[in-house]
């Protein structure tokens, strides 16, 4: 939709900022720098709380080392957003109640929380913390929804095909980013994601 829009508006001279929205994966290989990757992925997805277009939404991990990669998340997340500060800003009240409800939704439908807390109280209605789940499935809302917000799903696949089918499970194809310390892989597995922009990381 939005490059109809952009097409239509550059034929007639008119002027256009379109806010894309967006679901944006981020892949974890299996001979990823884990340390690194976390860093990325926290980043990716909780600057700005989370406001942007492209911030990361899914991350991706293979199985053979989405435990070891889900602590070094956890830790990259409280080094860099730590908990004892305060917690961050959204633009209004009503994104803090979108994510929360999605939230709610998916651990009612049995997901868990792998960090933070969705009941936390701020000091503000604008304000939540980071919030990182895994075990989301379809059959919960947060599956499909963008969040803009701090919240972030982690799945745990096989292999890359099963991470690429993932990733192109969604209609907000516009960012995604890849973790492998082979430029060979990492190009492989771009090729076979639907997204505007992607990023490889080695």
């Amino acid at each position: 939709m939005g490059r109809i829009i952009a097409k239509l508006a550059g034929e007639n001279l008119k002027p256009v900022l379109m806010e894309l929205g967006g679901k944006a994966p981020a892949i974890v290989l299996d001979d990823a720098d884990l340390k690194l990757a976390a860093q990325g992925c926290a980043l990716g997805s909780f600057m700005h709380s989370g406001q942007i277009c492209m911030s990361t939404e899914r991350i991706i991990v293979q199985k053979s080392i989405s435990d070891k990669f889900a602590e070094e998340l956890k830790g990259a997340i409280e080094a860099i957003f730590p908990s004892s500060a305060e917690a961050l800003v959204l633009v209004s009240p009503v994104g803090v109640k979108k994510n929360k409800a999605l939230l709610s939704d998916a651990k009612k439908k049995g997901a868990e929380i792998l960090f933070g807390d969705i009941n936390a109280e701020e000091i503000q209605a604008e304000r939540m913390r980071p919030v990182v789940v895994k075990g989301v499935n379809k059959n919960m809302d947060m599956y499909y929804a963008e969040f803009f917000g701090p919240t972030l799903s982690f799945f745990a696949v096989e292999n890359e095909e099963e991470a690429i089918k993932l990733a192109n499970d969604t209609e907000y194809g516009f960012a995604s980013s890849v973790f492998t310390n082979y430029l060979a892989r990492g190009l492989r597995v771009r090729r076979g994601l639907k997204v505007v922009l992607c990023i490889s990381m080695l």
